[in-house]
């Protein structure tokens, strides 16, 4: 523990890190707010559903689990990896 600990502070009292990781989050929250606005603007630009051939004929699965779960087991993991690693946090924000 005292090692990752000493990374941290090693990296947390470089100036450029600091700037780096203060700009890519800056960055992260405008791509979320992009994100959000792009979602908006196609929902109120839907148009009628068009059918599919395929999609029309293949059976309904329950895929919750997938867009739920596992999205939750790997923003766990990517946590963790950036816990023990911190030099890489500019780098996944951005």
């Amino acid at each position: 523990m005292k090692k990752i600990i000493a990374k941290h502070r090693l990296h947390w009292k470089n100036k450029s890190f600091v700037f780096s990781t203060l700009s890519s989050i800056m960055l992260f929250v405008l791509s979320m707010f992009i994100s959000d606005a792009a979602a908006n603007f196609a929902t109120e630009r839907a148009s009628t559903n068009v059918p599919d051939l395929i999609i029309s004929n293949i059976p309904v699965f329950n895929v919750n689990f997938i867009v739920n779960d596992v999205a939750l087991i790997y923003s766990i993991f990517i946590l963790a990896l950036l816990f023990f690693d911190p030099k890489k946090i500019p780098f996944v924000l951005k």
